[in-house]
């Protein structure tokens, strides 16, 4: 009987990497959110507070904030606090002008009131 010899079969395998062209994301911030859902990528799933869309926010994002009181959110750092700590390269914009989108923080027993 005849040995039959097999060789190996060698397969080469290529990897092709498709890089998909990294763009900007936009994250919605409405106080009046009834679906807030991360990532927040549309009106529909809007954050409630700011801070909650910078957090889920990357580098060149855009954190869009509608009309409205912002009063909640907001982190500590130190012995402070902010509204909002911003602590990546984003651009937080207001659909309709500082003239229809405010934050608020309770500071010493006051409220302080300020125009984003």
């Amino acid at each position: 009987m005849k040995a039959i010899l097999r060789k190996p079969l060698r397969v080469g395998v290529s990897i092709i990497l498709c890089a998909k062209a990294s763009s900007a994301a936009v994250i919605y911030v409405d106080v009046n959110s009834t679906n807030a859902a991360p990532p927040y990528t549309s009106w529909a799933t809007a954050a409630t507070n700011i801070q909650d869309a910078v957090d889920a926010a990357v580098d060149g994002d855009q954190v869009l904030v509608t009309n409205g009181v912002y009063q909640n959110g907001g982190r500590s750092y130190g012995f402070e606090g902010a509204r909002v700590l911003v602590d990546k390269a984003v651009v937080i914009q207001s659909v309709n002008g500082p003239q229809r989108t405010w934050g608020s923080r309770e500071r010493g027993g006051q409220n302080e009131v300020s125009a984003h």
